[in-house]
């Protein structure tokens, strides 16, 4: 999504009846000082996280500052600023 936003250059080798549903699903990201961030369905906008290793980070890192609190918690927290696949 980000080379899309960035340049709106359709994606090699995307065929044309898969395009509608890629630009449906690009309008939920936007760029914004060269980060791609994404729109949740509250309207709320979430860093989007690529890096397997970053993910890790945030997620112990929230665990340790929310006071070691449980799964919901941290996930909680994590997907008010963040977003991956899966996350949600």
């Amino acid at each position: 999504f980000f080379n899309f936003l960035s340049t709106t250059t359709k994606p090699p080798g995307l065929e044309e009846k898969d395009l509608k549903h890629f630009i449906k699903q690009a309008m939920r990201f936007f760029v914004k000082d060269g980060k791609l961030w994404r729109r949740n369905a509250s309207g709320m906008h979430q860093l989007v996280i690529i890096d397997f290793k970053k993910r890790l980070s945030l997620i112990y890192q929230a665990h340790d500052q929310l006071g070691h609190k449980q799964a919901f918690s941290t996930r909680k927290h994590l997907t008010d600023h963040f977003w991956w696949p899966g996350l949600d």
